[in-house]
């Protein structure tokens, strides 16, 4: 048994490194309750890099910028549910029905409802104050659905700066085995779903989608030529 107080795992023989690095990633998250490994075999089954992670949990991850997550006491109607629109209300000064904002529904427990709004309307809720929810007709939430499926695969995003003299400086995208998504020139522009024939330029900064193995080699291929290792 290793320090962790279980077995240590016995992982099925690979002919190669990369056999081996698979049977690892599949195993180890079940048994140890990682969220992730990334590690690579050396020719002589020596380990030549490890690492280990585990997604963000709670609903901040999931919050756009400039907006924030609020619990409040509300009594929201029985078919709501996470991801509907709704309105808020309350009384008002002389006891009229009065519109606080729109919002998100996030969860709820009993009488407490979880709203997801912006910053700046969240300080308009009152947390000793008791709020009705209307619920508005559905909408098409791209932005939502597409941070729920990413949080549910095994891929991640990540953000790396194309160095110059770096081996990507002089690939193109459909040259990468990432998913880029966007990518931000030096000037500050901003070109989504770039074409498999764009090529990358030093200084632009790219957004991928992809496996932590695969995005710790998209890094490596964008650091400068003075940041590279060099060979012994």
């Amino acid at each position: 048994e290793g320090e962790t107080g279980r077995p240590d795992p016995a992982f099925p023989p690979a002919a190669d490194g990369r056999g081996a690095a698979v049977a690892v990633q599949r195993a180890a998250p079940d048994d140890y309750g990682v969220g992730h490994v990334d590690v690579e075999f050396a020719d002589d089954g020596s380990v030549e890099y490890p690492a280990v992670g585990r997604r963000e949990s709670g609903i901040g991850p999931t919050l756009p910028p400039g907006s924030a997550a609020v619990a409040v006491r509300a009594d929201p109607p029985n078919s709501a549910s996470p991801g509907d629109s709704v309105q808020v209300w309350t009384a008002g000064e002389d006891g009229a029905p009065k519109q606080v904002t729109n919002a998100e529904l996030r969860g709820t427990a009993d009488d407490v409802v979880t709203l997801a709004l912006d910053e700046e309307e969240a300080e308009q809720l009152d947390p000793e104050r008791r709020y009705r929810l209307v619920t508005l007709p559905v909408e098409s939430r791209a932005d939502r659905e597409f941070a729920a499926r990413l949080r549910a695969a095994e891929e991640t995003t990540g953000i790396v700066t194309v160095g110059e003299g770096s081996a990507l400086a002089s690939s193109v995208v459909g040259g990468v085995d990432v998913a880029i998504v966007a990518i931000r020139t030096a000037d500050g522009d901003i070109v989504a779903i770039p074409s498999q024939s764009r090529a990358f330029a030093p200084g632009e900064i790219i957004h991928a989608i992809a496996r932590p193995e695969a995005l710790r080699r998209l890094e490596a291929a964008a650091a400068a030529s003075d940041e590279r290792p060099t060979e012994p």
